[in-house]
């Protein structure tokens, strides 16, 4: 065999071995969003499975209870008029022809339905290990807590939970009275073990943060916070008061944050990079999700405009050191006072920790 003829052979071999490179379905990167959202439906294949019912019931579970389009960007406008929402480049996939559509519908429920009822949460309900490697939940919170444990919520993954949140308080803090709030918090101390979740009403916490003191025994105690509805204003203006409360803050959660009114005019001198930055060089989780309601206007949950639920986007300071990781839960089917707070209480529990556990 000549020279030429080896080489021609190599260019074939290595020409297929490329071929079939590309036929091959390429790994989803790890969203947060869809992460949390793959825990939701998970937890929700398990009681479907254990009370019986079969793939339907399973699907309309999922579908009463978890909104998902990777599509929906900037949803408040969209819903509102989206003729007047431009797209942001690159745009996502799909989501030109996602806008044009919504213009043509008459209301913004009629929008909900476009966004929401025509399938795109499919991927949803697929096996999470079809995405790729990155979405191996035991490469997130440990050997024996996969996707199928977690939906028998068995004790290999609750033994990881609770190992990985060893340091960790979790602390709910929401208005007096409010049934999420308390079903969020009695929910994670059930799971996470006494003394390891605690419910604040928000007039507890003033700017010196006496009342989570008693939480911070050891130096090495962490706290994560899930601020519900005014619950989240006082959590910003606590760790933005006090620079060795934010040092202890491993992450906060919005859920239906009001974040709007005077609390938007305060809000971009207070949630910056620099005033919201640790001693330690660090990134800090900032989550937010909304409720949506159908027939609400403008859209949003009865008493919380979805347009006023997240957090501002800080610009990068001069010196590029971030500390703030903001990101967009999307929507859960409201009212918010009817949503389970098992279920939420679960996927928050599961999706944030396993952040945590890849930011080392």
């Amino acid at each position: 065999m000549s020279a030429l003829d080896v080489g021609l052979w190599i260019t074939s071999a290595g020409l297929a071995l490329y071929a079939g490179w590309l036929t091959l379905p390429s790994a989803v990167a790890l969203d947060w969003e869809r992460l949390f959202k793959i825990t939701l439906i998970t937890q929700l294949r398990g009681e479907v499975q254990a009370a019986g019912g079969d793939d339907a019931a399973w699907l309309s579970a999922g579908r009463r209870h978890v909104y998902f389009n990777p599509a929906a960007r900037a949803l408040a406008a969209r819903l509102e008029d989206p003729a007047s929402s431009p797209i942001v480049a690159p745009a996502l996939p799909n989501e030109r022809a996602l806008v044009e559509e919504l213009i043509q519908a008459k209301s913004p429920d009629d929008r909900v339905g476009v966004i929401f009822g025509r399938g795109a949460d499919e991927a949803l309900y697929e096996d999470p290990m079809s995405l790729g490697p990155d979405w191996d939940l035991t490469g997130m919170l440990g050997v024996g807590a996969d996707w199928d444990a977690l939906a028998a919520w068995g004790e290999p993954v609750l033994a990881a939970l609770r190992r990985r949140n060893a340091l960790t308080r979790w602390v709910v803090v929401g208005p007096a009275g409010d049934s999420l709030s308390d079903g969020l918090a009695a929910e994670l101390s059930e799971a996470l073990g006494p003394g390891r979740a605690h419910r604040l009403d928000p007039l507890a916490i003033d700017p010196l943060c006496e009342a989570l003191a008693p939480l911070l025994v050891d130096p090495a105690d962490r706290l994560i916070f899930i601020g519900v509805g005014e619950g989240a204003a006082r959590v910003v203006a606590a760790l933005s008061a006090d620079p060795s409360l934010r040092d202890r803050a491993r992450a906060v959660v919005s859920v239906a944050g009001a974040l709007g009114g005077e609390v938007a005019a305060r809000l971009p001198a207070l949630f910056t990079h620099e005033g919201m930055d640790t001693e330690l060089a660090r990134l800090t989780p900032w989550w937010h999700l909304a409720f949506l309601t159908p027939g609400v206007s403008p859209p949003g949950d009865h008493d919380q405009p979805l347009a006023e639920t997240r957090w501002p986007t800080p610009p990068t300071p001069p010196s590029g050191r971030l500390a703030l990781e903001v990101v967009d839960l999307g929507v859960l089917p409201g009212p918010r006072a009817e949503y389970p707070p098992r279920l939420l209480a679960r996927g928050l529990l599961v999706s944030l920790t396993a952040r945590l556990v890849l930011m080392g």
